[in-house]
């Protein structure tokens, strides 16, 4: 009994040592080998729980398997500002005030933003082999926009179809703002 708490605790104490070592790590990749030397272990045994520690790592996200069995610690977000491009094909994107490089940003993403706004962005981590990818965390500046299209009146609701390349869907306008009826057009 008091051997199987030993060796839980040696375990323990060796999870707390590859915690620490991948937080040293800025930007470098690592494998299990190279954490297991770093740290001192031989004992295969070991070696086998510290792969499994990163294994764990990598699939909960905390860290990146950039190929099978070599990770590396992501680069934490940064935080942006620039003017939001929207397509109506949906590859949005914005683009940056320090580099003036446009990155994209997903449709869930945007934040309903629309384009010319002036937004603050979250940037992702890049991962190697994909273009880096942003999300809208708050609209600053809202630019004014003029939609030009034909208004579609129903019973309860209207509808603006535009012919913009901009929007990819159309505006839904309640009948109250309206100030018209089905019966009226």
């Amino acid at each position: 009994m008091a051997k199987t708490t030993k060796k839980a605790k040696q375990t323990d104490i060796l999870r707390e040592a590859v915690d620490s070592y991948i937080q040293q790590q800025s930007n470098a990749t690592f494998n299990y080998k190279q954490v297991s030397h770093a740290l001192g272990v031989e004992n295969p045994a070991q070696q086998r729980v510290i792969a499994l520690k990163l294994a764990e790592l990598a699939f909960d996200g905390d860290i990146i398997e950039v190929s099978p069995g070599k990770y590396k610690t992501p680069s934490r977000t940064t935080v942006a500002t620039g003017v939001f491009v929207r397509r109506s094909n949906g590859k949005n994107s914005v683009i940056t005030d320090e580099d003036g490089e446009p990155i994209f940003v997903a449709e869930r993403n945007s934040l309903h933003a629309l384009n010319g706004d002036k937004v603050k962005v979250n940037i992702a981590a890049r991962v190697k082999g994909r273009e880096p990818e942003a999300e809208v965390i708050e609209i600053i500046e809202k630019k004014d926009q003029t939609f030009i299209g034909t208004l579609k009146v129903e019973r309860h609701y209207a509808s603006l179809l535009t012919d913009s390349k901009y929007l990819a869907s159309d505006i839904i306008i309640p009948v109250s703002y309206t100030h018209l009826r089905a019966h009226e057009t």
